[in-house]
């Protein structure tokens, strides 16, 4: 989502880019979030505490969240930010390790240990000396990485650890089936890809059911028929087909636009297809473009099979698993 809301001077332009697009490549934008980030990058304006301007330090020392949504108002357009706004923010900037908690010491404390802010905790619950400051990896990210090396320093960073990689594969998900609804061919596709980028990078995607007219593809065919698993007429033809011809395991996928989950039938018929042709079954995955679109589905029909997973296009880095609760009874 780009910036519309925010209003920045010619100075903050350029850091406001890199936090956007350090955001949406997290699949984490949203303007409050880029207006924080904005004040944690601020080297320039003196911090709100005295003792701290003072000692020659600016906002990007570390501020509380009502400093920073203080900071980030009127360039919101706003006169003021409900404070109850804070779990939109810090909860996922920590998650992805941009930002950290601060804690400014009280005069006593900073005489005994000699300084004047600790990184990296909140020494007491609800104190109005705790506040967030960039983490020195998001610092030497947006504030000293030259134009030249942006790119490449933003990718590694993207992929730096597990909790960003997942944020960058929903990313991806959704950019990929980003389409108009009812897309079928672009869904099944999207589903696909991201599961052979994953959990599945050992199968071969063999077949996709996006042929216009003909029933399958010839590219099909050529994959399919030296497999044995060439549907015929009488097949349910999933959507998708994956093979890993190590082990003769299969990975269907069905992708639901209108209808076509795979319940407990079709999961059954799919296994008994499988087995005559001596494969196994080594998943079944039902792919939907959004959660809404997935509420209103199972809300009506609530037949997903047990023992399949789900996967959500605008979530993408998940895989959500059908279990039932009277499997341990």
């Amino acid at each position: 989502m780009a910036p519309r809301d925010i209003t920045v001077s010619k100075a903050e332009a350029a850091r406001l880019a890199r936090i956007v697009e350090l955001l949406e490549r997290l699949d984490s934008y949203n303007d409050l979030r880029a207006a924080c980030l904005l004040g944690l990058t601020d080297d320039r304006t003196p911090h709100p505490l005295p003792t701290l301007a003072n000692a020659g330090l600016t906002l990007s020392a570390g501020a509380t969240t009502r400093q920073l949504f203080e900071f980030a108002a009127p360039r919101l357009g706003k006169t003021r930010i409900d404070r109850e706004l804070r779990d939109e923010v810090w909860p996922r900037l920590r998650e992805l390790g941009i930002v950290q908690r601060s804690y400014v010491l009280t005069a006593k404390e900073a005489r005994a240990e000699e300084r004047l802010i600790e990184y990296g905790v909140h020494r007491r619950a609800k104190s109005p000396n705790n506040g967030y400051a960039l983490t020195d990896e998001a610092r030497q990210l947006l504030l000293k990485t030259s134009d030249r090396d942006w790119k490449g320093k933003l990718n590694g960073f993207a992929v730096g650890d597990s909790d960003r990689r997942l944020r960058v594969l929903q990313h991806e998900a959704s950019m990929a089936a980003a389409v108009a609804p009812g897309d079928h061919s672009k869904l099944m596709r999207a589903a696909a890809d991201a599961l052979r980028t994953t959990r599945l990078p050992d199968y071969e995607l063999v077949f996709i059911d996006d042929a216009d007219e003909q029933r399958i593809k010839t590219e099909w065919e050529k994959k399919l028929e030296p497999r044995g698993l060439l549907p015929d007429l009488d097949s349910l033809w999933p959507d998708a087909i994956l093979v890993r011809d190590s082990d003769r395991s299969l990975w269907f996928i069905d992708a639901v636009t209108t209808d076509g989950e795979i319940d407990e039938t079709r999961r059954a018929e799919l296994e008994a297809w499988a087995s005559a042709r001596r494969y196994r079954v080594a998943g079944y995955t039902t792919a939907y473009e959004t959660w809404k679109r997935t509420a209103a589905r199972q809300a009506r029909m609530k037949n997903l099979a047990v023992g399949t997973n789900v996967w959500i296009a605008e979530d993408g880095g998940k895989l959500f698993v059908v279990e039932s609760l009277a499997d341990g009874e």
